[in-house]
């Protein structure tokens, strides 16, 4: 019967360990790593070191059927491989959509050992030739029949997301483009109502048309470092302190700019009681 169990746990590691890795060959574009694809392993307490994750990764590490963990204050860690099976290398990108998160460390190791690793996250500086932010981008390369494990340590007191895709470089550079495009789009509008209400304070001399300029710039600056690759390009020219703080602050000044626009235009502070008692300074 001892045998008998050792038997069944050693075929269900092996299982739940072939199931996290990834397959690639030349012509591969898009494959998202969803929690199908990776094993998981949560520290409870946050004290599990890089050097033991990499001891024992055979035995803590365990299929869990979701990639979301909700205002989780444990650390994350999610295992996966990739494998190239084509004869040619491969250059693929690795991509965490949204990792606006307290630290978020990834690991890449081959023979048990760590060879390269990057961090990202709100609260780390990170090289201007990175993604910022909203995208932890990484640039390896496969080499032909070989294999790359990769480690991603998730610690942070907001919603992780695990889920990951794997892009080729020219998959990659369709994508770039189209979100630079869906940014340039946001604000160009923005832009447009900024021109258009100043041009209208200027005719009406209202000034709750400023407060609609200020919120449109609000939301103008919003979108620029909501997107890693502008934020990418903002970096050299604003501290990164400043844009990891401004970015999270400027949605409620949206809100208070148009909720002034609003009390401003239609002169609610007199007509609604509570607007005047909270006389927020229209």
């Amino acid at each position: 019967m001892h045998n008998i169990i050792k038997i069944f746990f050693f075929t269900y590691l092996s299982f739940f360990t072939f199931l996290h890795a990834v397959e690639l060959d030349s012509s591969f574009s898009k494959n998202l790593i969803s929690s199908k694809d990776m094993l998981t392993y949560i520290d409870k307490d946050s004290s599990k070191s890089l050097d033991f994750i990499l001891k024992n990764q055979d035995s803590i590490f365990l299929h869990v059927n979701k990639s979301v963990f909700t205002y989780t204050t444990d650390t994350i860690w999610t295992k996966l491989t990739l494998n190239n099976t084509s004869k040619n290398e491969l250059n693929v990108y690795l991509m965490n959509d949204f990792v606006a998160l307290d630290k978020v460390d990834i690991y890449l190791v081959k023979d048990k050992k760590v060879y390269k690793k990057f961090f990202f996250g709100d609260t780390r500086e990170v090289s201007n030739i990175e993604i910022l932010n909203r995208f932890a981008n990484i640039n390896l390369d496969v080499y032909p029949q070989k294999s790359i494990d990769i480690f991603i340590k998730y610690t942070s007191t907001t919603p992780i997301n695990t889920s990951l895709k794997v892009f080729s470089k020219s998959f990659y550079n369709d994508f770039i483009l189209k979100d630079f495009s869906i940014w340039g789009f946001f604000v160009g509008i923005s832009l447009a109502l900024v021109l258009y209400n100043l041009m209208i304070y200027f005719s009406l001399k209202e000034k709750a048309f400023l407060f609609y300029v200020l919120h449109a710039l609000s939301n103008m600056y919003n979108t620029l470092t909501s997107s890693g690759h502008v934020h990418s390009l903002l970096s050299p020219i604003l501290s990164n302190e400043f844009l990891n703080i401004t970015y999270k602050i400027t949605p409620s000044l949206a809100i208070i700019f148009m909720s002034l626009f609003i009390i401003s235009l239609f002169d609610l502070k007199r007509k609604i009681l509570w607007l005047y008692y909270l006389n927020i300074g229209v």
